[in-house]
Formats: structure tokens, C-alpha cells, sequence
């Protein structure tokens, strides 16, 4: 059965619309009538404690959970109803998770196989496609954009967690997303990764516009063209980062009175 895709009005800077998701689980409201947007050349920033509702809303937004209402836009279309394989080949690009990378193969064959994916490409004649020089070069590319090519022939299993996070955004980029989702990409990072992850973002936006969810609050400040407040599943307060920071909603639910 064919997934049928509609569309709507949606303002053509807009690239992922989210329009009032709900998801309940028993008595406990995981998503209170949540609705924001992700538009050209920004990265929105999606912050609370833990708990608050983050990876509910995210699993909503990539097909991994279905909500109990609500809509789900990429650009001109409604993804609600859509696989999460379907979302993703539309280009919804999401950070892998450490449990999908092959851990006993290389980096470079890590992101050869996001990038094969991408091309829909068939998995059974993987010896002779990991010959492909093109699949090589772009594979090599991708890696050089992160500056973790010096890793390429390393064995994923022996990087360190900081480096696999690397390697997430890295085979995320492969499937050449239209928007990015990034979930924690700092963690586990020390301050020379993370400076240099933050300024890669920062050019990355102008070409594709990114969602973000980041404990890392000196990182959120710095990388952040808009941020919303997740509390128990409902966004209470969104604005730039001044308008965060100056907010008292904010600073008692989140960041603090200091």
C-alpha cells in the first residue's frame, strides 16, 4: 500500500513544521499540543531538563512513535503518516544512535554505507562496492568536513564516545538531508572537539537548517538562531537566545534564579 503524501500552505522558508503533536501514555501527557518550525539558514534549539518530553517529540517527529494527534510538515509536504525509512529518503536526516553504527568496521565504511544508502543502493554486493572509488571519495569528504579523516581506517569499536558522536553527524550527512536533527552532538566531547563541531554547525546552517537538542548551554547560547523550552511535554516560552536568557518563565524552569 502506497503512503499517501499531502500538502499544505507552508511558508517556503519553512522547512520542518511541527503543528500541535499530543501523545499521551495513560495519565501521563508525554506531549502537550506542541508547534514550532525550522526555517532556512537556522539552527532551533530544543532545550528542557531531563524528562521534560525530548525524545518523545523527536520519535514523533521521525516516525518512530506515532502521536495521538497533530501534524508533522517537510516543507510543502505531511510526513505524519509516513515510515521512518520514507521520512528519511524525503530528507529528514537524523544523528545516528551508537547502536546503529557497525562497530567492527572501518569510519570510512561506516559513512560508505550511509552514503549507499542514500543512493539506494543494494547491500548484497558490498565487497565489490566497497572498491567504489566514488563511494570512497565522498565517504573521505564527508570525514574531511568533520575533521576526523586522520580516523578513516579506524576500527568504530576503538573510537572514543566523543569521536562516535563525530561519526553520527558524520553518516547523518551522508543521506544528504534537507533538515538535521541532532541530538546531543557535544556529548562526550572535550572543548577542542566541541569548538570545533560548534563552528562547523555554524557554516552547515546556511545549507542545511538544523534541529537541535543540547545540554551543552554555552554551545546552545553560541550556535542558536531561535530556542524553545520544553516542561512537561509543552513548550513554554521560545524566542533568541537574549529573550531565553532574560526570561524569568525560563530562568526559575530551567536555568535557574542566578
Amino acid at each position: 500500500m502506497t503512503e499517501a503524501i499531502s500538502s499544505n500552505t507552508v511558508s517556503r522558508s519553512t522547512v520542518l513544521k511541527v503543528e500541535a503533536l499530543n501523545k499521551s501514555f495513560g495519565a501521563l501527557t508525554a506531549t502537550d499540543n506542541v508547534s514550532f518550525d525550522v526555517k532556512k539558514g537556522e539552527i532551533h534549539t530544543l532545550i528542557g531538563p531531563n524528562g521534560a518530553g525530548k525524545s518523545t517529540l523527536i520519535a514523533q517527529i521521525t516516525g518512530w512513535l506515532k502521536p495521538d494527534s497533530g501534524t508533522v510538515w517537510l516543507e510543502n509536504k505531511n510526513i505524519s503518516k509516513l515510515s521512518v525509512a520514507k521520512r528519511s529518503r524525503l530528507g529528514l536526516g537524523r544523528s545516528f544512535q551508537v547502536s546503529c553504527l557497525a562497530m567492527d568496521l572501518s569510519v570510512r565504511r561506516n559513512v560508505m554505507l550511509a552514503v549507499q544508502a542514500q543512493q539506494g543502493s543494494s547491500f548484497h554486493f558490498w565487497k565489490a562496492i566497497s572498491r567504489d572509488k566514488s563511494l570512497i571519495e565522498t565517504a573521505d569528504n564527508i570525514l574531511k568536513q568533520l575533521n576526523i579523516e586522520e580516523f578513516a581506517d579506524t576500527r568504530t569499536s576503538e573510537l572514543s564516545h566523543g569521536k562516535r558522536r563525530e561519526l553520527e553527524v558524520a553518516c547523518a550527512l551522508a543521506l544528504k538531508p534537507k533538515v538535521l536533527l541532532l541530538d546531543e552532538p557535544m556529548a562526550g566531547l572535550d572543548p577542542a572537539s566541541t569548538a570545533g563541531l560548534i563552528g562547523f554547525l555554524e557554516a552547515l546552517k546556511t545549507e542545511i537548517p538544523i534541529l537541535l537538542i543540547e545540554h551543552d548551554m554555552d554551545a546552545v547560547f553560541q550556535l542558536s538562531d531561535r530556542i524553545s523550552v520544553l516542561l512537561y511535554g509543552k513548550i513554554v516560552f521560545s524566542g533568541t537566545p537574549k529573550e531565553i536568557q532574560a526570561s524569568p518563565i525560563v530562568r526559575e524552569a530551567y536555568l535557574g534564579k542566578e
